[in-house]
């Protein structure tokens, strides 16, 4: 554990009347389809890509939506072969990267055609077996080296890359720790930062696929990463609820900002000078300072936020609302929802 760190912790407190009031005026939800998941934005195309693995157990694919960013209406459903959980976006060349975490695959979807135009299969599980050993989680592409980072949850975790142009596996980075979640690039100084539930921050050099070194997350349950334009790592942690701000470089803790309970996604906004962080637990956005951590705003979304994503251009962030999970009446059933999960545009 690193030795020193300030504390910037803001209330706990419920959101005031004004921002509660703020708060609602600006959301605009609507309800989608069962099994969403990530999203992601596309400038070039002004569309809104929200993943959707659809009803488990039901024997059919995933679907990508087309949304309009503006008002949520829907565009286009592209129907995937295998469930879609994780999105990454190569946006230049028009590709959509998918995470077919049930399938221990990462399909790609042509957005010009509208086809799936390239898998790749990272597992394979035996005659018998229900599930794959490794369930791909999240995505991140480098558009300087056309790779996709992919995390795998499985015990222990591991990190693969592929080349995206023929989806090709290039390395496959073996004990990250259990469950390894989350994800970091630094393109730049050719780094790579995974999270795990051993409570550990792992960094890969990307040029040569090896672990330099490891440090402590300060973090009971360290989830989703990401890095500030100072090179400052920002981990969530699902059991305080806090958002660790670490020293990419020394591991040291730097400050806690605390979120709200449940702390799961996050993203800059508004050139960094705002981050965005998904609240499961407390059905909730919190809108952070980061050099202080004063909460700005907190938008109140019910049921369980989940992946978020940033519109810079319009000013807006996209929130996936996952329904509250009903337990399945006999013991081989699947666990489902009584209504779809929903997407919110929450205007910045």
């Amino acid at each position: 554990m690193a030795s020193t760190y300030a504390v910037a912790q803001a209330s706990n407190a419920e959101p005031s009347p004004a921002q509660q009031q703020a708060s609602s005026a600006s959301i605009d939800k609507k309800a989608l389809a069962r099994g969403l998941y990530e999203t992601t934005y596309s400038a070039k195309r002004n569309t809104l890509y929200v993943a959707a693995a659809q009803q488990f157990g039901d024997g059919k694919g995933g679907v990508v939506f087309a949304l309009d960013p503006a008002t949520l209406a829907q565009k286009a459903a592209y129907k995937v072969p295998f469930k879609a959980f994780s999105l990454a976006l190569d946006d230049q060349r028009g590709e959509l990267f998918i995470g077919n975490t049930m399938d221990a695959r990462v399909s790609k979807l042509s957005l010009d055609t509208g086809k799936v135009e390239g898998v790749r299969q990272l597992a394979s599980k035996k005659a018998g077996e229900k599930y794959y050993p490794v369930h791909p989680r999240t995505l991140r592409f480098d558009s300087t080296r056309q790779r996709l980072y992919v995390t795998a949850v499985a015990a222990p975790g591991k990190l693969y890359v592929i080349d995206t142009r023929n989806m090709q596996l290039l390395k496959t980075i073996n004990d990250l720790g259990k469950w390894t979640a989350g994800l970091a690039l630094d393109p730049q100084h050719q780094r790579a930062y995974t999270s795990n539930f051993d409570g550990r921050i792992d960094v890969i050099d990307t040029s040569s696929f090896r672990k330099l070194k490891s440090f402590s997350a300060d973090a009971e349950k360290p989830t989703n990463l990401a890095l500030d334009a100072a090179g400052n790592l920002y981990v969530t942690d699902q059991q305080s609820g806090d958002v660790v701000v670490l020293n990419a470089k020394s591991g040291e803790q730097l400050k806690r900002l605390h979120s709200g309970k449940g702390a799961l996604a996050l993203s800059f906004a508004k050139q960094g000078k705002v981050l965005l962080v998904t609240n499961r637990e407390a059905g909730s956005v919190t809108e952070l300072d980061p050099a202080s951590g004063k909460v700005l705003n907190t938008f109140m979304l019910g049921a369980n936020p989940n992946s978020l994503t940033v519109d810079e251009q319009h000013g807006a962030v996209f929130v996936t609302i996952k329904q509250e999970l009903q337990k399945p009446s006999t013991p081989d059933g699947e666990w489902t929802t009584a209504k779809p999960d929903e997407i919110a545009r929450i205007a910045l």
